[in-house]
């Protein structure tokens, strides 16, 4: 059994690096439509963004391998042709792609870092935050974490040089593992869209 799932993972680790070959993000021309999620973990969100926009590109930074694999590997055997997959953090995403713009991007669940010593190890800031919404029409977040929630909408309201409205309407997602783990656990989700006027 294990030498079957290490088969696997192996093909889908070579699935992953055909895919980055097939789809090179260089090739998106910067005033193409682009839709942006940080942080896709195994992909589900993605897909299903892939299949209601066949006309832009999805592009997703993740850095961890599994999700990179699992996702390439949907890709590849479903004849998905509008999703990039970027493997490095999003901060190197962002200096090596700088004219790219984005119609929207999807940050959900990001890890929380619940210990207040650890909160400076979050994604989302104030600095980060500044940089993502110039380029970008509509952020969607979502967390099952107070705490992250009132962490981003603050610094929403710190940004500067650009106008915002923010709502915490539910947006539409796929049921990713996160999503269904916050549901199975009861824990109350907090939806955050920061659309720039």
């Amino acid at each position: 059994m294990e030498d079957c799932n290490l088969e696997v993972y192996q093909l889908k680790k070579k699935n992953l690096s055909l895919f980055k070959k097939k789809f090179n993000i260089s090739s998106i021309r910067p005033k193409s439509n682009i839709i942006l999620e940080i942080g896709f973990g195994m992909g589900e969100n993605m897909i299903r963004l892939a299949k209601e926009n066949a006309d832009q590109n999805i592009i997703g930074v993740e850095p961890l391998l599994n999700g990179q694999c699992n996702l390439a590997d949907y890709c590849l055997n479903n004849f998905v042709k509008n999703i990039y997959i970027y493997t490095d953090p999003v901060q190197i995403f962002f200096k090596k792609y700088p004219k790219l713009k984005f119609n929207c991007c999807y940050i959900l669940f990001p890890d929380p870092w619940h210990k207040k010593k650890h909160n400076k190890r979050r994604l989302i800031n104030p600095e980060f935050l500044q940089k993502l919404v110039v380029r970008t029409k509509i952020v969607y977040f979502l967390s099952d974490n107070y705490d992250y929630y009132l962490n981003v909408k603050s610094s929403a309201l710190k940004l500067k040089k650009v106008k915002i409205v923010l709502s915490s309407k539910k947006f539409k997602t796929a049921n990713t593992k996160y999503l269904l783990r916050a549901k199975r656990l009861r824990n109350k989700l907090y939806y955050l869209t920061i659309d720039k006027e």
